[in-house]
């Protein structure tokens, strides 16, 4: 109960969680001078503890724990009885939900599932692998589910629960109250009782990644004896049965986890992580996106951090911008220019052929400032060799807000007064706000590009040549689309697209869906993408 001291330096708070064999606890570490700490305690039931062989094994596992310091991994920081016999563990304190819980919310987007998938593998691998006074503890945790696997609110991934499956299997305690699903994650080795290694994990971690994927539980059951004969007898479906959108790459190495002949299974979680890590569903920005997930998902627990776009507003997508030449260079118009629609271009060397051009552009720009804006851009012009872009209108009373200004060929010396030399006709405009014809191998500025593709606009694979494809998509009731990062609004859209492969992303914030899919585009086909979410 909240208030108790299950010792003297701990203070339980609110029990946050709990099953037939323990109960957690928020809680509070108390140290000197004021020192504290929030933990989570749990507290083994009393039956469980007043059992001495359960008490052992229970004491030894816990010291196992205490060794596992990893990211992926809750670190046990004590472990000890209360005043009235009841062994107790204290873990670090993850504020977050269950994988349960987050899967209960709906669908998980491929790449997060991937990402969480592969940061159990790695605390996995990390624990198999771990060594202590010069040999190998051969730690395994046996008990992967949903609900042994936590995420914080700010998108870490966490197995919890180490060697608890191993204590209750070896002292045959009671399992009233376990929750009957979890025998549905067992390895077909652990169902027959035989010697299980880091690969029986492996197979856990499979079925949990088909369950995100797929969006139901691979072996269902009423009871525990029939669910048992399912993870030893069912035929495994693909995920790519199930939902089509799965990659080809990815439902292989998920089958490969689940394989039932453990020595065709990926020989260890290292082994199962590159597996999933060489798959085309991993993403760079999947943790990312599973915060925000969570705080979509979760918008009445997760905290709203700074710069956090709130629950259902668009996500913001970086834009792409045109790489630029090392040789050549596009700078943005005047304003003036802007207004009129005429595009100012200009050339630059390479910044290694020029040292003295930072200096230059921190001269010109201190002549702006005295000798007016417009003046210098006339000068830089001509001594540039290339046409004014803008009429020139009569100096104003007042001076003129400064310019974007190009780099400079060599230092421009800027005369107090106006030149009276009277201009080339051939960089002087004509009196309308039609510009002069640029020179030959000048591009002209990129006008706005309207939400849509972009010109030319072909995917990783444009090597493919052949004729532009149509992509026609259809969501039921609606969604946003995106392809390979350009937003083309609400469906239903008919896009062209050019040959080859092609990331799509469809997004309904209303029913908190997000799906993405990778397609693959013919010259002169259309292809259909229908999704029913309602």
């Amino acid at each position: 109960m909240a208030g108790e001291r299950p010792s003297q330096r701990y203070q339980l708070g609110g029990r946050i969680g709990g099953g037939g064999m323990a109960e957690v606890f928020e809680a509070t570490l108390v140290g000197a001078e004021g020192f504290v700490r929030p933990v989570a305690v749990k507290r083994i039931q009393p039956s469980l503890s007043s059992d001495a062989a359960f008490g052992q094994m229970f004491v030894n596992e816990a010291r196992l724990a205490s060794l596992l310091h990893h990211p992926n991994i809750a670190a046990v920081l004590d472990f000890d009885r209360d005043e009235e016999g009841r062994y107790f563990l204290v873990m670090e304190l993850i504020r977050g939900v269950d994988l349960r819980q987050l899967m209960d919310t709906g669908m998980l987007p491929v790449s997060i599932a991937v990402h969480v998938a592969a940061e159990m593998l790695r605390g996995l691998d990390y624990a198999h692998e771990l060594e202590h006074g010069g040999r190998r503890l051969g730690i395994v945790h046996r008990d992967i589910s949903p609900h042994n696997v936590m995420i914080s609110w700010d998108g870490a991934t966490k197995v919890v629960d180490f060697g608890i499956a191993k204590v209750m299997a070896a002292t045959a305690v009671s399992r009233a109250g376990t929750i009957k699903g979890k025998v549905a994650y067992m390895s077909p080795e652990q169902a027959s009782a035989a010697e299980l290694d880091g690969r029986t994990d492996v197979f856990a971690v499979g079925v949990v990644l088909h369950e995100m994927l797929v969006g139901e539980r691979l072996f269902r059951g009423s009871t525990e004896p029939e669910i048992l004969a399912r993870v030893l007898t069912q035929p495994i479906p693909r995920p790519i049965e199930r939902m089509p959108n799965t990659p080809p790459d990815l439902d292989a190495v998920v089958m490969q986890m689940l394989e039932r002949d453990r020595e065709a299974r990926h020989p260890s979680a290292h082994a199962a992580l590159e597996g999933l890590l060489a798959t085309s569903a991993t993403s760079p920005r999947a943790a990312l996106e599973l915060e925000q997930l969570l705080s979509e998902r979760f918008p009445e627990q997760a905290p709203r951090r700074r710069g956090a776009a709130p629950s259902g507003a668009p996500v913001m997508r970086p834009v792409q911008a045109t790489p630029i030449s090392p040789m050549t260079a596009t700078f943005p118009a005047s304003p003036a220019a802007v207004a009129a629609r005429t595009p100012v271009e200009t050339r630059a060397e390479p910044v290694r052929r020029r040292p003295w051009r930072a200096g230059a552009v921190v001269v010109l720009a201190a002549a702006a400032i005295s000798a007016g804006a417009l003046v210098v851009r006339r000068q830089l012009d001509r001594d540039d060799g290339e046409p004014v872009a803008a009429s020139e209108a009569p100096a104003r009373t007042s001076a003129p807000a400064p310019a974007e200004l190009p780099p400079a060929r060599a230092p421009v010396v800027v005369p107090t007064t106006p030149p009276t030399t009277t201009p080339s006709p051939t960089t002087t405009p004509s009196p309308t706000t039609t510009p002069a014809a640029p020179d030959a191998g000048v591009e002209p500025a990129p006008e706005p590009r309207p939400p849509g593709p972009r010109p030319g606009h072909r995917s990783k694979d444009s090597h493919r040549s052949g004729a532009s494809g149509l992509l026609d998509v259809t969501v039921d009731p609606w969604a946003y689309v995106s392809v390979d990062g350009v937003d083309y609004g609400q469906t239903p859209k008919k896009i062209p697209l050019s040959p080859g492969s092609h990331r799509v992303v469809l997004r309904n914030g209303e029913l908190n869906r997000t799906e993405r899919v990778k397609v693959e585009i013919r010259p002169r086909e259309t292809r259909p993408l229908v999704r029913a979410w309602q």
